[in-house]
């Protein structure tokens, strides 16, 4: 359970008393599911960003944004993830704004992520919004650039 005030006034949130019970609804409003962090393990070594792991086994999460500190951008879109046992793993795409792409698409056959840090946003499947979704960590695989 989860309590706010609101003009002075209790709300209370995800009551497990309550039959039916909606997540990430808040004041009647149902919420997206979305998660920020930065991934910095390392600071001063350059990284390429190989594979990511998220530990939610209620629903994949997209990674609608992948930033790095060298300026690139990506995603990494729900259905590159794949689930092994428990959590959902899935490899990070290319820069989305490299110069010539090697082929057809940026985000297949673009510049690889690298740099000091990335900074990912996750959000989850809209159809899942008042779902329990508990997410339990987040691994990123990298190797050292150079």
């Amino acid at each position: 359970m989860l309590l706010s005030f609101v003009g002075g006034k209790p709300h209370i949130h995800h009551n497990i008393k309550t039959s039916g019970i909606t997540y990430n609804n808040f004041y009647g409003i149902q919420c997206d599911k979305i998660i920020k962090f930065v991934t910095n393990e390392q600071p001063k070594e350059q990284k390429m960003f190989l594979a990511l792991r998220v530990e939610c086994k209620q629903e994949i999460l997209n990674a609608d944004q992948v930033f790095t500190q060298s300026g690139q951008f990506s995603i990494i879109p729900m259905d590159e993830f794949e689930m092994i046992e428990n959590y959902y793993e899935g490899a990070f795409l290319c820069d989305e704004n490299t110069v010539e792409p090697r082929g057809i698409s940026a985000l297949v056959d673009g510049d690889s992520l690298y740099g000091n840090w990335a900074k990912l946003r996750f959000v989850g499947d809209p159809n899942k919004k008042g779902d329990y979704c508990e997410i339990l960590g987040f691994v990123i695989s990298a190797v050292k650039s150079w």
